[in-house]
């Protein structure tokens, strides 16, 4: 929403809400109502560009089209309480986005395995540890984007 110049003193507070460790807030109407600003509006993102793919030495074209929600702290429970200390942790680098395989349309670019196994049973907390690449710098560690 800062991206968007839709951030505002209402957007501000309901985000300290919502980030806030008391989640007493949502069995309180009037600060309940106060967090819809941020729930309700999911974002509906196209992105058209090129991906460096290293292994063969070129630009591939990459379409993705997806629906944006954001996480918050008081939303993420089980997996995705482990997918969201990840995406904040300081110490293995900040994920801002993360991309499962139904937003890739075109071009293959890696994306994030939630889930292992043949059935999905597993959630891959091995591969969301990794270090992020904005820290290290490394081919093969998580994009800031993944």
């Amino acid at each position: 929403m800062k991206a968007l110049g839709q951030w505002s003193d209402a957007i501000e507070e309901a985000y300290q809400i919502m980030e806030g460790g008391d989640e007493s807030w949502m069995n309180k109407p009037e600060l309940y109502q106060k967090t819809l600003a941020l729930v309700v509006k999911p974002l509906k993102m196209v992105y058209f560009g090129d991906h460096r793919e290293s292994d063969i030495n070129l630009n591939v074209p990459v379409f993705d089209k997806m629906a944006m929600f954001p996480l918050f702290k008081v939303i993420a429970k089980a997996d995705n309480k482990v997918l969201y200390d990840r995406m904040n942790n300081e110490d293995l680098g900040v994920i801002d986005m993360v991309t499962f395989e139904s937003a890739v349309k075109v071009g293959g670019r890696t994306k994030f395995e939630a889930y292992e196994g043949p059935k999905n049973e597993h959630f891959n907390v091995e591969g969301l540890n990794k270090k992020s690449f904005n820290l290290t710098k490394k081919e093969g560690d998580l994009p800031v984007f993944v």
